[in-house]
């Protein structure tokens, strides 16, 4: 007999504290702020919202049919429960979606990831950017790495002992079989010499080491691209400048004048390597920045507190329905 007051207490007791739980801020600053944050996503509102209508019953009925409740304070409590998951689900689910969005802008916007990689000239970046987007520079250029290579070591090798235009076939053979081909210059009616298409080709790569442009000044930059790609009007190359090689006349005089194109050469493969390592780099600052997508700070300090919240409250209304049913038991 003793014991059934002690329940009749405790059941009054928690009936108190369920109507002066969880009621949300008292002052008027408060309720506007709480108010804000029901109509943007509805985590911090004492309202189902209509996105969470069929959680809540899902999660209710599942309730119902383990618990099967029979006061109306065990049916209040399961539905705080099924309230309170619905809301800890969508919470998931926002998260997630917001991190999938700002991954997917990092991908969409190799530029966003290219600024973060100031140690790299202004050009070399803008030629990576094309790479990515399958214009590569040596693409462009005709030429593959695996030959340009052996064009490096050719000129490293030989180059001092060129004298005249017609040394260039026999201590550059490599060199001279790619000028020679179509895929350097389609233009099969054109009777140009080695040392015509050699300035050709070396004025295709000086176009690509013009002064700087901006990332996102894309006009300059496909206008310097314009002027890379092959040309199949022979009037377009007859009114080039250096087609004809000037130099003065001496011994080394047409020597001096073609290292220096080959050293460009050079140079483009020099290139080729920066491009390669900035695209490691590249590579590296995207992993980066895809993984710093879920360390927003801001947002993400939001999303914990409301986590922590609605744990909270759903801890409570587990603890409180259990100790409901333990005293009806008894």
């Amino acid at each position: 007999m003793s014991t059934t007051p002690k329940a009749n207490v405790n059941i009054k007791s928690l009936s108190r504290k369920l109507v002066s739980a969880s009621t949300g801020p008292r002052s008027a600053k408060g309720k506007a702020k709480s108010s804000k944050n029901a109509v943007s996503h509805g985590l911090t509102g004492n309202v189902v919202m209509p996105d969470e209508v069929k959680m809540v019953q899902e999660f209710t009925f599942e309730l119902n049919e383990y618990y099967k409740p029979e006061s109306p304070l065990e049916v209040l409590q399961i539905q705080r429960i099924a309230f309170c998951r619905a809301k800890l689900a969508k919470l998931i689910d926002i998260e997630t979606a917001g991190r999938q969005v700002e991954r997917k802008m990092i991908e969409l916007n190799p530029e966003r990831v290219m600024n973060m990689l100031p140690q790299f000239s202004v050009q070399i970046r803008n030629l990576a950017l094309k790479a990515l987007k399958g214009q590569s520079l040596l693409a462009i250029l005709g030429i593959d790495a695996v030959t340009l290579q052996k064009i490096s070591l050719e000129i490293e090798d030989f180059g001092e002992m060129i004298c005249a235009p017609d040394d260039l076939s026999r201590y550059l053979p490599t060199l001279c079989d790619f000028l020679g081909s179509e895929r350097f210059l389609q233009i099969n009616s054109l009777d140009l010499t080695l040392d015509q298409r050699l300035m050709i080709f070396v004025q295709r790569i000086q176009n690509f080491f013009e002064p700087e442009v901006k990332l996102e000044d894309k006009g300059g930059y496909e206008q310097m691209l314009k002027r890379v790609q092959l040309v199949d009007d022979e009037s377009e190359y007859q009114s080039q400048q250096g087609l004809i090689r000037n130099y003065p006349s001496g011994l080394h005089a047409y020597r001096d004048s073609v290292l220096r194109d080959l050293h460009q050469i050079i140079e483009l493969l020099d290139v080729q390597s920066e491009i390669k390592t900035l695209m490691q780099s590249f590579e590296e600052m995207k992993s980066w920045m895809i993984r710093a997508a879920d360390l927003q700070t801001e947002q993400g300090e939001r999303m914990m507190k409301y986590q922590v919240m609605l744990e909270r409250r759903l801890s409570s209304a587990i603890g409180e329905l259990l100790e409901i049913r333990k005293h009806r038991f008894l």
